[in-house]
């Protein structure tokens, strides 16, 4: 998974960056486990989920106007259904981005 993170190659020397960067690797996985088992009850594998975590886009065109550039997958339509939020909407008000930022599972 770690490679799936994206988080090599790593070029470091000092004790302290190579400790640091583990932690921050362990860190996400440990996060994206427990969205997986806790949240959607290991409905989805992890490459869904951190496919989502990497391509999902939103974009402010306007004051008044954000549009989803994400594609639509299975995994968004899931987790749109799940949660009730517009994941899969294309136009999208500040209202329901912030509803999206502010969800609790």
């Amino acid at each position: 998974m770690k490679s799936d993170l994206e988080a090599r190659p790593v070029y470091l020397q000092k004790a302290d960056s190579i400790v640091g960067h583990f932690l921050i690797c362990y860190l996400a996985v440990l996060l994206m486990r427990l969205f997986q088992f806790k949240i959607l009850k290991n409905n989805f594998p992890s490459e869904s989920i951190i496919e989502f975590f990497w391509k999902f886009r939103i974009v402010e065109i306007s004051e008044r106007r954000i549009m989803n550039l994400s594609l639509k997958t299975p995994f968004i339509s899931a987790l749109a259904e799940m949660t009730n939020l517009p994941l899969t909407s294309f136009n999208l008000s500040h209202g329901q981005v912030k509803d999206m930022l502010n969800h609790r599972f």
